[in-house]
């Protein structure tokens, strides 16, 4: 069982920084690709960091969305890289 930090000093660092790729699964079979475009700090389960993330479906239509840091992995950019990201 993971402790819970006492302390948001106790928390570990985040994983990912703004503008960062991640992939993740969410309700697909498949992993999707998102921008982190905000990182909330120790706030999930036992302090998780949660990470607002930017989506673009290749219809154009930007999906913004939290998930929590555990159901994230580091990514590489698409190609091309969406209009509408952080870069």
């Amino acid at each position: 069982m993971t402790k819970r930090p006492t302390r948001l000093t106790d928390s570990p660092p985040p994983k990912f920084r703004v503008g960062d790729w991640v992939s993740y699964y969410l309700w697909r079979n498949s992993p999707g690709t998102a921008q982190v475009v905000r990182q909330s700090g120790p706030l999930g389960l036992h302090g998780e960091h949660i990470y607002q993330l930017r989506e673009i479906d290749e219809w154009g239509q930007v999906w913004e969305f939290e998930q929590s840091e555990s159901a994230l992995r580091l990514a590489s950019a698409p190609t091309p890289v969406p209009a509408t990201t952080l870069t």
